[in-house]
């Protein structure tokens, strides 16, 4: 029967195309010759690599114009001055200028002065889905650009916005055309991934090979350079709401929490809206909101409608490029995990455990039962804190310690729910704090209000022994140091507690270095502070010296510890790393999907963002220690410029130049429990 099976298989083959397979060949060819005057060669330099430092580029570009107008990807541009010279097919050369970026669609719209440049022929529709297609692009110096056969395998992919086509695409043919038999342009090849829009232009470059590629349909495109002519870059729009849920198979579209003075602020959206659909169309899940909001640019507008306390509202948000990002403040409170208050904590790799809704769970809690007037009288109600001394919640008259019953009326059923009720604490907002005293007879709560004070990192850290008294155990735990076995070229080294005493809840460090050590070089230099601060310490490197580049790797061995039976101090978790791991380690915090990667540590590198979408640094709150100087003014420059962009999306970074990094490290994470 397998003969008949494959017979017939071919037969079917030819029958679809029409032709035996070289005649494929011969059309393949001529679909390549006829678009081969239109793709041009590019010269880029002043393109920051990984480590930051300014390198050249080559990649492909399609003619749009004989007014010399090119179009290409995002792939060897940044927000960095680019300088690009086109080689057109002929072999001329000709000085171009970046007219301006579609950051969504990852497009590129350039301008020569040229007088020898042909433009393609552009599909007038889109392809159906099994059609052939070929991925051209020109990144050798050849007479003829270079070609891989696929097929259509699907429309309307990565949020609406691509064609998909199982052709081999890679650097070498982004920017390229990606075109049917009859020579026609079907789109423009970009470095898109699925699940991953707002990644940097190294998103496809991972997919190369597997059979998944992404061009932007010739319709798109066009409207694209129509909109790109005017100069202006076209960002991802924010509206600046934050939902309940990262799942994006989450039924429940709710808004758990607003920036104040965004544009969702102004609108009218509220903490715990659930958004039913969007322009007109149903919203089931999270993950279709995320699609409305990834393939929207700042400039449009998302029409919301909006179920609240069981009334139905349209409500119009516009978006912009760039949120206002209030001083951040400080009261001086640290949430205590001790089981009794704990009802939900999230996994790690980011997903959020069904307990982790503050926005419906609150809402039930804030309306008490009839007669129910003492809410302290409920078992387990409320949340232990500690209260810094001479802090803004000290002064205000909180005790040393209590439990929190409800922050601005909004319940705390939870230390993961408080600790989300304060987690965007703006300088100079009223906190109305209700509580009940551990060190008072008096059962009912009492309110009192506190103000934020501006909260400036580096001098919290001189207040790290108090943290230390109110948080960690000081018990005697003894550590021992152990292996696990993840791959055969990684080595991962763990010191970890042999014992569980109540109360025990380790930070994590996990150590990324590209160099090969001595054996137990990093363990021995961060031991004695690990254990005095209660850190597990993880060392993972790779037996090659090659940079370690799987994500999955890092929320394994977090799961791992997890599973093991370690409570793990979700917000004292960093990664540390060296200038071989600085641009993965970047793209882990970026990640939205990995919540629980908030915090990292760079030696002597620093971020590269360049290009980059920084949205998660806000939505994550995520923190960053620059430890170390620059050596050159290059590097100083580049450095400022990602310190500039991650304060600007919201991000904490603090420098240091002390040689205690050990030491400074602990101290900074025991500062991330401050609320």
């Amino acid at each position: 029967m397998k003969p008949v099976r494959v017979v017939f298989a071919v037969a079917v083959l030819h029958a679809a195309i029409g032709r035996g397979a070289g005649d494929l060949d011969t059309a393949v060819q001529e679909a390549v010759r006829s678009v081969q005057p239109s793709v041009v060669r590019l010269h880029l330099a002043g393109v920051p690599d990984r480590s930051g430092q300014l390198t050249a580029r080559t990649t492909t570009g399609v003619v749009v114009s004989e007014t010399g107008d090119i179009i290409t990807s995002s792939f060897g541009f940044s927000d960095v001055r680019t300088d690009v010279i086109v080689e057109t097919s002929s072999g001329q050369r000709h000085a171009a200028r970046v007219v301006a970026q579609d950051h969504l669609r990852k497009l590129v719209l350039l301008h020569c002065e040229a007088d020898d440049l042909t433009v393609p022929v552009w599909a007038d529709s889109e392809p159906e889905v099994g059609t052939w297609a070929v991925a051209v692009g020109r990144f050798y110096p050849s007479p003829l650009p270079s070609a891989a056969l696929g097929i259509i395998s699907a429309r309307n992919r990565i949020d609406g916005m691509a064609l998909q086509t199982d052709a081999r695409v890679s650097p070498v043919n982004y920017g390229g055309p990606l075109v049917g038999l009859d020579g026609q342009v079907f789109g423009i090849l970009v470095p898109l991934a699925p699940g991953s829009p707002t990644d940097g232009v190294s998103a496809g470059v991972r997919w190369y090979d597997s059979g998944i590629a992404f061009a932007i349909p010739a319709a798109d495109v066009h409207r694209t350079i129509e909109r790109l002519r005017s100069g202006k870059d076209r960002r991802h729009g924010q509206a600046g709401f934050r939902l309940a849920s990262t799942n994006p198979l989450t039924e429940q579209v709710l808004v758990e929490s607003v920036i104040p003075q965004s544009p969702a602020a102004e609108a009218g959206i509220r903490p715990g809206d659930r958004i039913a659909a969007v322009n007109g169309r149903p919203v089931p899940r999270v993950g279709v909101m995320e699609s409305f909001l990834r393939r929207t640019a700042a400039g449009e507008s998302l029409r919301l409608t909006v179920e609240r306390n069981d009334q139905v509202q349209e409500i119009t948000v516009s978006l912009v490029d760039r949120l206002p990002h209030p001083a951040p403040g400080w009261l001086g409170l640290i949430v205590l995990d001790d089981g009794e208050s704990q009802t939900g904590r999230a996994d790690p790799d980011g997903g959020d455990s069904p307990e982790t809704t503050p926005a419906r769970s609150a809402s039930k809690q804030d309306a008490a039962a009839p007669g129910d007037a003492n809410p302290a009288d409920r078992p387990h109600q409320g949340v232990r804190v500690a209260v810094l001394p001479d802090s803004p919640a000290a002064r205000a008259g909180l005790p040393p310690r209590c439990r929190i019953i409800t922050v601005n009326g909004r319940a705390a059923t939870g230390s993961v729910i408080l600790q989300r009720l304060l987690h965007r604490i703006p300088s100079g907002k009223r906190y109305t704090v209700q509580y009940v005293s551990d060190e008072s007879d008096r059962t009912d709560p009492q309110s009192v209000p506190i103000t934020a004070e501006p909260r400036q990192t580096s001098r919290l850290m001189k207040r790290a022994d108090d943290v230390s008294r109110l948080l960690l155990t000081g018990s005697d735990v003894s550590w021992k140091l152990t292996t696990w076995d993840a791959a055969s070229d990684i080595d991962i080294r763990m010191l970890v507690p042999e014992d569980r005493p109540p109360g025990l809840h380790p930070g994590v460090i996990i150590f990324l270095s590209a160099q090969a050590p001595k054996k137990d070089r990093p363990v021995r230099r961060w031991r004695a502070v690990c254990e005095q601060q209660e850190l597990i310490f993880v060392e993972v490197r790779s037996g090659s010296a090659e940079p370690v580049t799987d994500p999955v790797l890092i929320g394994r061995v977090l799961t791992d510890l997890a599973a093991g039976g370690l409570s793990i101090d979700q917000e004292r978790i960093a990664l540390i790393t060296d200038a071989g791991h600085a641009d993965f380690t970047t793209r882990l915090l970026r990640d939205p999907r990995l919540s629980i990667l908030r915090n990292a540590v760079y030696l002597n590198c620093h971020p590269v963002v360049a290009g980059a979408s920084l949205e998660a640094f806000d939505s994550k709150q995520a923190a960053v220690l620059l430890s170390g100087t620059a050596d050159d003014a290059q590097s100083q420059a580049l450095r400022q410029s990602a310190v500039d962009a991650l304060t600007d999306a919201g991000a904490d970074v603090v420098t240091v130049s002390s040689p205690e990094l050990a030491q400074q490290t602990a101290r900074w994470l025991l500062t991330r429990k401050i609320r």
